[in-house]
């Protein structure tokens, strides 16, 4: 088997359709030999180089019922939930290191200050974890070195450079789970922030789809909201079917 680099998007709850995806990819026996991935897709990408298999990383979220680490953030206004409760669980199931990974993983972050996207491939684990998706907002900013972080999404929902950056000849697996929506009907206050964020996301995915070998984009996706988790079956079976629809041409790419 060839290897190659799997590169993982942000798209909140659309996320789960990354872990049918991978689970689909070890099905017909493709695996990555690196990582990078942003919001939801380091999510995934940091539980599957923890040893998960994906299927038992989606049990995992689901069952733990990840939403119910977060609180309301009453002591400032910067947002409207803290993700400090989910340190709770990461420390419980994650290592406390990246070098403790089983292989590379690289997680990108955007940093407030000078607008700019970080890439965290070393030392401690889980801040970095929660800075990738921290959406600006609705969750406090994660704070490291003295730095305010939050989605890497926002500036960068594709981070295929960090792979092409270290191994420029490696072919790169893009799965991009959040595709725009060109019906846009709902007009009240959430939606428009959904919206909003969405569109941000995906305008800059544009010109990043084109430095993939070959990219995944389940366009039903686009029929899902960011926060939908009660549909998680249903997304875990689309990032599946994805894959299997398109498995020859995956096999002739990365096999």
């Amino acid at each position: 088997m060839k290897q190659f680099g799997l590169v993982l998007s942000g798209g909140g709850a659309r996320g789960l359709a990354h872990l049918g995806a991978m689970q689909a990819l070890c099905d017909i026996g493709l695996r990555p030999s690196i990582i990078s991935g942003v919001s939801a897709g380091a999510i995934a990408g940091i539980f599957y180089a923890s040893g998960y298999e994906p299927k038992a990383i989606f049990d995992t979220i689901i069952k733990a019922k990840v939403y119910k680490f977060l609180r309301p953030a009453l002591i400032n206004r910067q947002g409207l939930m803290k993700l400090d409760r989910t340190t709770i669980l990461f420390k419980k199931l994650l290592p406390e290191t990246f070098e403790e990974l089983k292989l590379p993983v690289i997680i990108s972050a955007t940093e407030l200050g000078e607008g700019k996207t970080i890439f965290f491939e070393t030392g401690k684990l889980v801040n970095p974890l929660q800075a990738s998706f921290c959406i600006p907002i609705m969750f406090e900013p994660i704070i490291i070195d003295g730095l305010h972080f939050v989605d890497g999404g926002l500036l960068n929902n594709l981070p295929y450079e960090p792979i092409r950056e270290k191994y420029p000849d490696m072919p790169i697996l893009g799965i991009h789970v959040n595709p725009k929506n060109d019906n846009f009907t709902e007009f009240s206050m959430k939606k428009i922030a959904e919206r909003s964020f969405n569109l941000a996301l995906s305008h800059n995915v544009k010109e990043r789809k084109k430095e993939c070998t070959f990219l995944l984009e389940p366009q039903k996706m686009k029929n899902f909201g960011l926060f939908q988790l009660s549909k998680a079956d249903e997304m875990y079976q689309i990032g599946y079917n994805e894959v299997m629809q398109n498995k020859e041409k995956l096999l002739e790419f990365f096999a």
